[in-house]
């Protein structure tokens, strides 16, 4: 999964710069308005089916089938909604572009919800290759048509068709990797007891989601489609580093906890191991992202999208308090809690809610440091009800990711002073490059003198796992 979402992320930023040089921000403020209803329609129409067929190590053929067509149902629902309320959004947002992109982006309604059973049948037999290889694909192909596009002027269009491709894409490649028809064997009894707890995991889901999108709304209607454009792309930075650190650990570890739901101790343990490998890995990477979002901003998309740089620096700052949050979905979940997942998503979302409409009236910088205000709010809640429901002490989890959040915070510092003594040099390749380099082996050498015993941890649990498999000769 690192690998693939790896590749997929590496592409998708390749074309990211080829689009940003070629769009203004009013395009992906546009697009970036229309997605954010495409998003949460597609997230209902899939009615936390997948995760509820994952759980259901022993689905039958009639439940499978009935999540496929209960999905469907809602899909199609969904996407008749996004095409004839089109006209009505465009008129509230004062964006006459509106209305044509709504209408082509309602089809990846109906598209999204055809391969809601096909991946949990590969994501619970563990098929992370497949569902890696259909990313990397599907986000070549799409960017390359987006290109084509846009490269003959046809503007927010060129991210609309790259959104329809993507979506299409992706399902082929699940229905061609999982070889299951649905049937006509449909039950009423089956529908309810899915959506029991389906509509809990999807409603988290949506929250969760709305955290985000809710701020796009917001910078849109009062800030305009230029500054949500600004905004978008300095998101962009920040989910590429997200996606290639966070994302794929993420995927592969509900499917392991929920092996381990009958076991509260082994559950816990994995859990503060794995907050305490991921805060290992962005802590650095995130804030050295911070340090360099000026020369990485310009070179890579532009001087036009400077207006970025100090969005994307405050949104780095999250970094402290997502390896302490990120996986509580996971967890929760794996441990029968769905109401809690539930519960968590709403309280993030009030509070996103509350703190963006505050910060949106200062500005769109105030708007991004509203994020991590946000995230820093609800981590607390999220730790004690963690702790509550499945035994992870959330003292024990914080103590994980100190030693990290340390070295880290003496990385950045060691680095700003020497940028300030003049001695990086002034072309951007090398001045990254540089920074890069010295950044890592500033944290390593703290955690090595300073904190020997997570270092020995983090040696003992990445590459020392990887060895025993290997030696058991096993398809582990």
């Amino acid at each position: 999964m690192f690998a693939g979402t790896g590749g997929q992320q590496i592409a998708n930023f390749a074309i990211m710069l080829v689009l940003a040089r070629n769009l203004g921000p009013a395009a992906f403020g546009l697009v970036g308005i229309a997605t954010v209803f495409i998003d949460i329609f597609s997230l209902i129409g899939r009615a936390g089916l997948t995760e509820v067929l994952i759980q259901n190590q022993n689905a039958s053929q009639q439940e499978l089938s009935t999540g496929f067509w209960t999905s469907l149902c809602f899909g199609i629902f969904l996407g008749a909604a996004s095409f004839f309320g089109a006209p009505w959004l465009a008129r509230v947002f004062a964006e006459p572009g509106l209305d044509p992109v709504m209408k082509f982006l309602s089809i990846s309604c109906v598209f999204n919800t055809l391969g809601t059973v096909h991946e949990a049948l590969l994501r619970r037999s563990f098929g992370f290759k497949a569902l890696a290889l259909r990313n990397v694909t599907a986000t070549i192909a799409s960017g390359a048509v987006a290109i084509v596009l846009a490269l003959n002027d046809f503007g927010a269009m060129s991210l609309v068709a790259q959104r329809i491709v993507a979506t299409a894409w992706l399902v082929a490649a699940l229905w061609f990797s999982v070889r299951w028809i649905p049937s006509f064997r449909f039950s009423m009894a089956v529908c309810r007891k899915q959506l029991r707890m389906g509509v809990a995991v999807a409603g988290s889901s949506l929250l969760g989601t709305g955290n985000q999108k809710i701020i796009d709304l917001l910078v849109g209607y009062f800030l305009g489609t230029t500054a949500l454009g600004y905004l978008r792309i300095a998101w962009k930075g920040l989910d590429l580093l997200l996606n290639l650190c966070v994302v794929p650990a993420s995927s592969v570890i509900f499917t392991s906890l929920s092996h381990l739901q009958n076991d509260a101790a082994a559950l816990a343990r994995a859990y503060q191991r794995m907050v305490q490998m991921t805060a290992l890995l962005i802590y650095p990477v995130f804030l050295g992202a911070a340090v360099v979002a000026p020369e990485l901003i310009a070179l890579a998309f532009g001087p036009q999208w400077e207006p970025s740089v100090l969005l994307m620096q405050f949104l780095t700052l999250m970094a402290f308090f997502i390896p302490l949050a990120y996986y509580r979905n996971n967890i929760l979940l794996a441990a029968g809690r769905a109401d809690q997942v539930f519960f968590l998503s709403l309280v993030s979302f009030i509070v996103s809610l509350v703190v963006s409409l505050i910060a949106v009236q200062i500005g769109i910088e105030a708007t991004a440091l509203g994020n991590t205000i946000r995230v820093a709010l609800v981590t607390p809640v999220t730790l004690a009800v963690i702790q509550k429901y499945t035994g992870a002490k959330a003292m024990d989890t914080i103590k994980g990711s100190f030693p990290p959040a340390v070295a880290a915070v003496g990385m950045v510092g060691c680095l700003m002073l020497v940028r300030a003594a003049g001695a990086m040099p002034s072309w951007p390749v090398f001045s990254i490059g540089i920074n890069v380099l010295l950044g890592a082996a500033i944290y390593a050498a703290i955690l090595f003198i300073f904190f020997r015993g997570c270092w020995q941890e983090a040696a003992r649990h990445v590459p020392g796992r990887f060895i025993s498999f290997r030696r058991k000769g096993g398809k582990q």
